[in-house]
């Protein structure tokens, strides 16, 4: 191998790094979304009427409240909330999972290839 050609070998491994870093911070956290509507579809099936809670407001503040309808509202992007009932919204959390966790199985896919394309990578380097 030429000395050129190591350098843009060289180089290519690096780009390749480079976008491996991007997808394994994309995965950890497509997981961590997946975790928190788990978490989410949990706390969903165990909610009852007419029974005082404590509500989260953000920031670690919080507020006591009662919690009088069957109806809940759940995000469905752009910040736009749609009220539906407990049954639908969590139908419509468990599909946002399978959705992520179907993203999650796709970059870890792309993982493998960007990592076998730099084996190879470093293969042809020390042999040259």
């Amino acid at each position: 191998m030429e000395e050129k050609e190591k350098r843009e070998a060289i180089a290519r491994y690096a780009s390749l790094q480079i976008k491996l870093e991007a997808l394994l911070k994309q995965r950890e956290e497509l997981i961590e979304r997946i975790e928190e509507i788990e978490e989410t579809l949990e706390a969903l099936k165990e909610v009852k009427e007419n029974v005082n809670s404590v509500f989260s407001l953000g920031s670690g503040a919080y507020c006591f409240g009662k919690i009088e309808s069957k109806k809940v509202l759940v995000n469905v992007g752009s910040n736009v909330l749609i009220e539906m009932d407990k049954e639908k919204a969590i139908e419509t959390l468990e599909k946002r999972r399978t959705t992520i966790y179907n993203l999650v199985q796709e970059i870890e896919k792309q993982s493998i290839s960007l990592i076998s394309e730099q084996q190879e990578i470093a293969k042809k380097i020390k042999g040259a």
